[in-house]
């Protein structure tokens, strides 16, 4: 018959008679295990709650609200009348002029050269 315990017995032979059974890692968050898990479920479910249903419902009202209230005629598209006032020839000339106005800005004067010269 063999003898299962072979290596037990061995370690029990080996150690002094009467001295104390060697110390085993103390394991202190073992019983705090369970809720420790529970905790970290719990973050992990937070991530995928909505937090802000009030204000997600209204995303985009302030500005469609400012964007209305800046209007002057909201139903100007419907207006099919065509614009009196200013022919082809004029709108053009002041479209050129303004896009001008960007091209060769108007020289300002010196600060310096103020009250100076004779006139």
């Amino acid at each position: 018959m063999t003898n299962l315990n072979h290596d037990a017995g061995e370690n029990a032979a080996s150690a002094p008679a009467g001295s104390p059974a060697p110390e085993l890692p103390q394991l202190s968050w073992l019983p705090r295990l369970p809720a420790l898990l529970g905790l970290a479920a719990l973050m992990m479910l937070t991530a995928c709650a909505q937090t802000t249903p009030r204000a997600d419902a209204a995303f985009g009202d302030t500005v469609r609200i400012a964007t209305a209230r800046q209007t002057m005629y909201p139903d100007a598209s419907q207006n099919t009348d065509p614009v009196s006032g200013m022919d082809g020839r004029a709108a053009r000339s002041g479209l050129e002029r303004y896009h001008k106005s960007f091209k060769e800005p108007t020289p300002h004067p010196s600060v310096f050269t103020i009250g100076v010269g004779g006139g």
